[in-house]
């Protein structure tokens, strides 16, 4: 989705400078494409920045001490992300939780509920099951 509004505002920059170089048209016309040609700047930048806070960048502590860096969307749930780390190490399931901030993460949720921004860092601990 991003990128399609990139290609387009992409697009009416191009169009928008050449109008303003190239073409010998009046004052009230290079004055109009120039200011489409902040707007489609500004435009960019938005969506530069929603692109970006769309992205996290999980860092996750294993029981070990390594630290496993994991991209996810801020709308991917808890599950989607305890799932991705049960891949790269050895656990069962039942048997791990995901902690952030000392609160005990529930799988329904979803990242962002939690308030995780990029580079927050979660602990993923394993434990004994019941006997």
């Amino acid at each position: 989705m991003y990128d399609d509004w990139q290609d387009s505002i992409s697009t009416a920059l191009r169009h928008a400078e050449a109008v303003v170089c190239n073409s010998p048209v009046d004052a009230d016309a290079k004055m109009d494409a120039l200011h489409c040609a902040a707007m489609a700047r500004s435009m960019q930048f938005v969506l530069q920045q929603k692109k970006a806070a769309a992205e996290l960048r999980v860092l996750v502590t294993t029981p070990t001490g390594a630290c496993v860096e994991m991209v996810m969307r801020a709308g991917a749930t808890v599950a989607a992300l305890r799932l991705g780390v049960r891949a790269l190490i050895t656990s069962r399931p039942g048997q791990d939780a995901l902690y952030y901030n000392g609160i005990r993460l529930e799988d329904v949720r979803t990242l962002g509920s939690y308030g995780m921004t990029t580079g927050c860092r979660v602990h993923f601990l394993t434990f004994a099951p019941y006997a």
